[in-house]
């Protein structure tokens, strides 16, 4: 009986750990002359990989000049420190560290696109739990 209490308990355990990080970000925005595509690993706290596609509105790879993230929580005054995405290959980027979501709750990440000495920002909005 005893083991059988340890067992469901193991279970339930694994089941609600299981849950404790949320599932991936993959999501688009436009700005005036690009697509950009972000996916961060997990949607929970602490340090996470984040990636970015970069096209024109035809469709094209962007070979941006700079890539810059700004992660900031607007309502509670919190931000990670920006951090330059270097190119991976045509049009994809990869931030150079990981993005530090210290917080639950919804995360904006800014990201500033410059080609030519002219910058776009998309902002995408994360939710952390």
């Amino acid at each position: 009986m005893q083991a059988l209490r340890l067992l469901l308990s193991a279970l339930v355990l694994a089941i609600l750990l299981s849950a404790c990080g949320g599932p991936g970000f993959d999501q688009s925005a436009q700005t005036a002359s690009y697509t950009i595509t972000m996916q961060v690993d997990q949607t929970h706290l602490g340090d996470q990989n984040v990636t970015l596609t970069i096209t024109n509105r035809d469709g094209q790879p962007v070979t941006a000049d700079k890539v810059v993230l700004t992660p900031v929580m607007r309502s509670m005054g919190m931000a990670s420190p920006d951090t330059i995405a270097q190119a991976t290959g045509p049009g994809h980027y990869q931030a150079q560290q990981k993005i530090s979501f210290s917080m639950t709750g919804e995360w904006d990440i800014a990201v500033h696109v410059t080609v030519k000495n002219s910058t776009e920002i998309a902002t995408f909005k994360i939710p952390i739990t």
